[in-house]
Parts: structure tokens; sequence; C-alpha cells
């Protein structure tokens, strides 16, 4: 009787010793700045940690997701992570994945040789936070108002179609999406890089989910960053794999990571500790100035550095 006691006692610690991580979700939409996670899964990195990258159409979707609870985490621009935190959403920032430096971009006809050729035109803009920043962007430096122009609202899968037929003139827009507006005869006229240092994206977590998720996100980061290395570095298995989403002729591939200034680990701490909450500041004050953030009392999210680890 004793050895049965001792038995099932052991059986249960061994049990408890070895309980599966719970389910972490993170929600994505295709961009190349996130690719690092998928190639990190592809490498295999993620295996047996319960971790599920959940490929989502847009990053409406990701922010829909993450309003109803279905999802732990989620890549994000900033300003779509300030959006969420003035609806009452307790998030984390964790991890700055990029910052645009020339990656969003507006596509316009190839007639059109400045930005104040879009008055009277019609463009096209994905119901986002990222989507009307730009737009304000450069509608500010055309001299227009939102009243010169026509603003369409569509999916960035449809925008290649709308221009095709005519139906819209420009595009805000990012890669894979601006290469294929490009081969049908679009051309930039205005990126990124004419407002620097505002559109950053970073992988943002429920607040509460962090402390029973902390390995698992942990482990996350790491293959985020191995996973990095590997496409900073143009290495052919690295590309072909991260292509597998992405399907772009490599030369655009390689220029669209060139588009994007990606933070290592030792570069995301100093960036987290001193230079993102002034942007976060910033940002809300452009944000709110702009009538993008709902109009009661806003807590800004949380920012930790807690799970980059060395």
């Amino acid at each position: 009787m004793r050895h049965l006691v001792v038995t099932l006692c052991m059986t249960l610690w061994l049990t408890a010793c070895h309980q599966p991580d719970p389910l972490l979700r993170i929600g994505t939409n295709t961009w190349p700045g996130y690719e690092p996670f998928y190639l990190a899964r592809h490498q295999g990195m993620y295996e047996q940690r319960n971790i599920r990258l959940v490929e989502l159409p847009s990053a409406t979707d990701v922010i829909d997701a993450m309003r109803l609870g279905s999802l732990e985490g989620g890549t994000l621009t900033l300003d779509e992570v300030l959006t969420l935190s003035s609806e009452g959403i307790d998030l984390t920032i964790v991890l700055i994945c990029n910052i645009s430096n020339g990656a969003d971009v507006l596509m316009a006809h190839s007639s059109f040789t400045q930005l104040s050729d879009l008055a009277d035109k019609t463009i096209a803009v994905e119901t986002s936070a990222v989507g009307a920043l730009m737009l304000h962007s450069l509608l500010e430096q055309a001299n227009l108002s939102i009243h010169n122009v026509t603003v369409q609202h569509m999916p960035l899968g449809q925008h290649l179609a709308a221009f095709h037929d005519g139906t819209i003139h420009a595009a805000i827009t990012f890669e894979p999406f601006a290469t294929e507006l490009e081969r049908v005869g679009a051309k930039r006229l205005f990126d990124s890089r004419q407002i620097p240092n505002t559109i950053i994206d970073v992988l943002a977590i429920r607040t509460d989910a962090i402390a029973p998720h902390h390995a698992q996100l942990r482990h996350l980061l790491d293959g985020f960053f191995h996973a990095r290395e590997a496409i900073l570095q143009h290495q052919p298995d690295a590309l072909r794999a991260v292509n597998l989403r992405l399907q772009m002729p490599e030369a655009d591939l390689i220029r669209a990571y060139d588009d994007l200034i990606m933070p290592d680990r030792a570069e995301n701490q100093r960036l987290l500790q001193r230079t993102l909450p002034e942007k976060t500041e910033r940002l809300t004050h452009l944000l709110k100035e702009n009538h993008l953030l709902l109009p009661h009392d806003f807590v800004p999210p949380r920012i930790s550095t807690q799970l980059l680890g060395s």
C-alpha cells in the first residue's frame, strides 16, 4: 500500500512538472518586418512551446482580434497600439520589430509628378491608424486638405484591381502590395522617409498575459532575433523561406528590408527605455489633434524590456 501511495505521488509530481505551456496566440498581418517570427517557426524554434502565430489578412483584423481577446498579443504599429489603449485595453510593448524608413508608401499614377497632383483625385487607404497618419502627413506636405481629395477606404488586397480599372488614382500601401502596383505602372510619390521615426512596428502583449506566458514570450523573442540576423545577412535559405509568404522577386525583397530599420536586442533595450516613451507622447498628441483617438481619458501602453534577455 505504501509503495502504491509513493508511486501515485511521484506520478502526480512528474505530471505537474511536465504541464504543457498554455497556448500563446500572436496575431500578425503580412509585412516584411514581421517575417522573423515566421522564419523562426519555419526553422523549428517554436516547436513544443505551444506558440501559435495567427496569420490575419490585415492590421485591422489583428486589432479586432485583440479587441475580442482572442489573441494574447499582436504585431501592430505604435499608433494602432495607442488606438487600442485609448479603448481601455491594457497592453505592454515588449519589442520594436522595425521602424519604417521608406517601407510605407504612396503609390500613384505615373503621370503625377508632385503631391499637389492629388487634388480632386481618389486615394485608396486601408481603414487603420497608420493609413490615416500617412494620409494626413502627405496632404500636409502637399498643402491640401482632406476636402481636396476623395478617400476610398478599402483593404490592401483590393488596391491593385481598383488602380488597374481606374477606380483609384493612388494608394497608401506597403510591401508586397507596393511592388504589385509598381508592376502595373504606379510610381512612388511619397514614403515614410519623409516622416522619419514616425511609423514604428511593435509587438504588444496583453499585460495580464505576460506572467502566465513569460517563458514562451522570451522564447518567441529569442527566435525573432535569431531569424532577424539570417534575413539581414541575406542568407539564401532564409530569404527563400521568407518569400514563401511574401512572394516577391528577390531584388524587391531585399529592397523591402533596406526600407526598414530592424533594431537588434541591444538597440531594442535603448529604444524601449529612452526613445519610445517620447515617441509615444508625441504620437499621442498628433493623433488626438487629428481626432484619431477616442476622446476619453487616455492611459498609454506600458513599455517593458524584461523579455528581451541578454
